[in-house]
């Protein structure tokens, strides 16, 4: 049976609905910032009216930062598929002005050359078909209006993200799975695929590329916490989580410190691109 990846995600995001602010909010890049941050930071420190996009908001949490940090100026629009997010964003943004709309990345309600800025954080890696999305980001844009994504970049090794890895890989072999869900572009996973996608003929200049490591240093619990939101830990039987859960712990506790942190890294990459015809 085809994996159908937007009902995969519908249903995991009505189970989880913040899942994304609640494992990034708090943790912090290199230079002390979230990843959230690194997206607020790409719009302009002025007094201009500008509209923003955020595609793919899930609970509103870079909308809020958006709101609170910048001008007052901004024309603030939020654009989900799930219900129950946007039902967590309608709550956590009751006091701001920002209009928020349950569509597809691919077939936006906005205006056409009307947007400054879209921004996404953590989902434009899961769109799919993703050159239709591209299309639709190149006409929703202003000439010269700026794309900023934050997605997974290179896996890190050497602390719990690896272990984690490697005790998915025994929990899916005794289910008899594979390894990965049709969520999302491949080329999404490579620098090379990624401009690919935004090549001479997608109407962006050739992106920047910038990779970051993103700190999730945590007790065991915490931890197990975080990567239970996996999607591909959702696929599992739920004796099969369970296990992996406890094989995790054992992980976990087995490399933490004398103040019960164990040491776990993610690789962040932001992309930015400016449309240009």
């Amino acid at each position: 049976m085809q994996f159908d990846s937007d009902e995969f995600l519908q249903s995991f995001h009505s189970l989880h609905p913040g899942v994304t602010s609640t494992v990034f909010a708090q943790a912090k890049i290199c230079r002390g910032k979230s990843s959230y941050d690194l997206l607020v930071d790409t719009l302009p420190d002025n007094r201009a009216p500008l509209k923003v996009v955020d595609l793919g908001c899930g609970d509103g949490f870079l909308l809020e930062l958006l709101s609170k940090r910048q001008s007052k100026k901004l024309h603030l629009i939020g654009v989900d598929m799930s219900e129950a997010e946007l039902q967590a964003a309608r709550s956590r943004l009751a006091s701001q002005e920002v209009t928020l709309l349950r569509e597809k990345a691919h077939h936006l309600s906005i205006s056409d050359s009307s947007v400054d800025y879209v921004l996404s954080h953590m989902s434009f890696m899961l769109m799919n078909p993703i050159i239709d999305v591209i299309q639709e980001l190149r006409r929703v844009l202003k000439l010269g209006g700026v794309f900023a994504a934050v997605v997974p970049g290179c896996l890190r090794l050497g602390d719990a993200h690896e272990l984690f890895i490697q005790a998915l890989r025994w929990a899916f072999d005794r289910d008899g799975l594979e390894l990965k869900t049709s969520i999302g572009d491949s080329r999404m996973q490579s620098i090379d695929g990624i401009r690919s996608l935004f090549g001479e003929n997608s109407g962006f200049s050739s992106p920047t590329l910038e990779d970051y490591v993103l700190k999730l240093d945590a007790t065991s619990d915490k931890l197990c916490e975080v990567f239970s939101f996996n999607y591909n830990v959702a696929l599992l039987s739920p004796e099969s989580q369970e296990k992996l859960r406890s094989e995790l712990m054992k992980k976990f506790k087995s490399a933490s410190s004398e103040e019960g942190l164990t040491l776990c890294s993610m690789g962040l990459r932001q992309i930015t691109a400016n449309r240009i015809a």
